[in-house]
């Protein structure tokens, strides 16, 4: 807890930036009002550490990157956190890659015992006769 308080004391400000906080490597970013950090050990490859940031904010894009958003769907925050990174080692750093992963097909999504896609499907064939009449 107090290396998470030391850390908020300085970085509050927001400014996009890479430091070095108490023997670990901090990335980190501001998004409305969210801060988003990654913290590594200094032997890591800032660069790398950088990707994973990036790759989180990306991703995280399929919601929109506020507090409250991110507590709503803290499912989704945390399978990107997953895809991500296991155990310390990164799998992961392509943001296309990760969102094809974590978010859900038409396929995946059911609407009574109906898949979403063919539910849209149906839909755009009944207005296309309707319209082409």
């Amino acid at each position: 807890h107090k290396f998470e308080k030391s850390l908020w004391e300085k970085t509050k400000k927001g400014q996009d930036d890479i430091i070095l906080f108490e023997k670990q490597l901090i990335v980190y970013k501001l998004s409305v009002d969210v801060l988003v950090y990654v913290v590594s050990s200094p032997e890591e490859n800032e660069i790398q550490t950088e990707e994973v940031l990036q790759a989180l904010i990306q991703t995280w894009g399929i919601l929109p990157l506020e507090k409250r958003s991110m507590l709503q769907n803290y499912d989704t925050v945390s399978i990107c956190l997953d895809e991500i990174i296991d155990q310390g080692i990164v799998l992961e750093t392509d943001s296309d890659i990760i969102k094809s992963r974590v978010s859900p097909s038409n396929n995946d999504i059911f609407i009574g015992d109906q898949r979403l896609g063919d539910v849209m499907s149906k839909a755009r064939d009944q207005l296309t006769g309707v319209l082409g009449r």
